[in-house]
């Protein structure tokens, strides 16, 4: 299972610079069309970093939820990071 959630990972970190990157392109454009860049790249982002550290963690076992590793730490800023962008918290859905 591992040989194959690996590059699944890749995959995702890859997507989500894309959408990034393509977001970021879009800054020079309308206000509508950019805040649809913006929140399509949140909404992948976040999926990613969901998904790349919840298979870290399982890749790591019971130490991936330790501070002696960082999966653990970006799990945590993970999860402050989503809490502090909810929609209704200062930025758009």
């Amino acid at each position: 299972k591992l040989m194959f959630e690996a590059p699944d990972m890749r995959v995702a970190l890859e997507e989500s610079r894309a959408v990034t990157r393509a977001a970021l392109a879009r800054l020079d454009a309308e206000v509508a069309q950019r805040h649809r860049s913006v929140r399509a790249a949140r909404v992948k982002v976040a999926a990613s970093a969901l998904r790349i550290v919840h298979q870290a963690i399982q890749f790591h076992g019971a130490m991936g939820v330790t501070e002696e590793l960082n999966v653990g730490v970006y799990a945590k800023r993970l999860i402050a990071l989503r809490c502090s962008l909810a929609p209704g918290r200062g930025l758009p859905a």
